[in-house]
């Protein structure tokens, strides 16, 4: 196209030249005003012209790729190396049957006159899945690019400087924030935040401006944590409105089915009302965020409801607040509550058993940290439910960098994995 708006600019000279050789005219200054005033709309009406065709071939890549998107997502088919974009939304679609809010945008982000295609999420506000942006893809000479790819633990977001923005963590102790420009089809880094408390738990900031990579503090900065607090308050991220791939459907109600009901939409923020709930309380005054999971079960004469919820909570995105509430049957105003909140997912009660009057014994479990898990027991003392004993196991590094796993019974310690062998820690276990 930039070949052909040549030639028709060339040919145009040509003939104005050639008509112009007889001699000079008197309003020479004039024609020579209009006829560059002639060629200048003539290149503008070809640019304009090579730039629809660019975007309507923009335009086709981009509904392949989001009904392709759409397919995953409805379950209609599996993981396929023919599809390029983010394992999230194979995760959501073909594996848990739910949108999970995802959508599309296209739009000129970049502001270049070319459109881009991006796949992303809308959550609840305070979740950090909200706005990411899992898959951007553009135009560039004709080809599709795929700029980048996200993730759960590879995020990315717009800023409102037009800048991107990434939040990555390896481990929970290994992370980065890194900062781009995005010109034409390629992110251009200017400024990184790289977190590595493995190798430096005195000092894990580190800043750069050559690398984004968390293991690369060579070519970084040591910073405190008030000063990469600093940098990434600079950048604030837009909220953008993705156009759903699938329409949501309604929440249906499932049955209880000898005394147990589950209420999970593949981890769409769902409604949990008064009227669901037997024991007398308000989701909303007992959890942070919005729900996304709601059990409940009776097992002799009790009901054990628990809730689950997502949220940010500062620099830590991966919060969850957990909920029990136990309430009697026939005495749903008379309700006891109990907390759990943990990182990462899996703030989950695993087991309520009764096998007598006498003996009433909550087991539970939850993940405080990447690498922190907890196990409880809870009994039934005196009309309630007290915390009677928890097994805690946390990761700390070892002299060489190691993982060294600690076990604590009600905080003291009873073992470690340095200390013992692989037989003792399975019967410690």
């Amino acid at each position: 196209m930039k070949n052909r708006i040549r030639i028709s600019v060339l040919c145009i000279c040509i003939l104005l030249t050639a008509l112009g050789c007889g001699g000079k005219s008197e309003n020479e200054a004039l024609s020579e005003e209009r006829t560059e005033s002639f060629v200048q709309s003539v290149e503008s009406a070809a640019a304009t012209e090579s730039t629809r065709e660019e975007q309507a071939k923009a335009h086709d890549y981009y509904e392949e790729l989001i009904a392709d998107a759409r397919e995953c997502i409805e379950g209609k088919v599996k993981e396929s190396e023919d599809y390029d974009f983010s394992y999230m939304i194979y995760r959501y679609g073909a594996y848990y049957g739910a949108s999970m809010g995802l959508g599309y945008l296209i739009e000129d982000l970049d502001k270049d006159g070319t459109e881009e295609l991006v796949f992303g999420e809308n959550s609840d506000p305070d979740s950090a899945y909200d706005s990411v942006i899992y898959d951007l893809y553009t135009i560039d000479d004709g080809k599709l690019v795929h700029v980048l790819e996200g993730g759960e633990r590879c995020r990315y977001y717009l800023c409102e400087n037009g800048m991107i923005a990434h939040e990555g963590a390896d481990s929970a102790a290994e992370g980065v924030n890194a900062y781009y420009t995005f010109e034409g089809s390629e992110l251009h880094l200017v400024e990184a935040l790289l977190y590595n408390g493995w190798n430096h738990a005195d000092n894990p900031w580190f800043y750069s401006t050559q690398t984004d990579s968390c293991y690369d503090t060579e070519h970084a900065e040591p910073v405190n944590a008030e000063q990469a607090q600093t940098i990434m308050e600079k950048y604030v991220y837009e909220h953008l409105m993705f156009i759903p791939f699938v329409e949501e459907q309604a929440q249906e109600i499932p049955e209880e089915i000898d005394g147990i009901m589950e209420i999970y939409d593949g981890g769409n923020i769902i409604s949990v009302t008064e009227d669901i709930m037997v024991a007398q309380a308000v989701p909303e005054t007992l959890l942070k965020g919005a729900p996304v999971l709601y059990d409940r079960f009776r097992v002799d004469g009790w009901v054990f409801e628990w809730l689950i919820s997502d949220y940010s909570d500062g620099s830590n995105w991966f919060w969850e607040d957990g909920v029990l509430v136990i309430s009697r049957e026939g005495s749903s105003e008379d309700a006891q509550i109990i907390s759990v909140k943990a990182e990462g997912g899996y703030a989950t009660w695993v087991l309520a058993k009764n096998n007598d009057a006498e003996h009433k014994l909550i087991l539970s479990q939850w993940r405080n940290s990447a690498s922190s898990h907890s196990w409880a027991e809870y009994q039934y003392q005196d009309n309630t439910y007290v915390l009677y004993r928890e097994l805690t196991e946390y990761a700390e590094a070892g002299n060489s960098g190691e993982d060294i796993w600690v076990w604590t019974v009600n905080g003291e310690v009873i073992g470690r994995s340095d200390k013992l062998s692989a037989e003792e820690i399975d019967d410690l276990i």
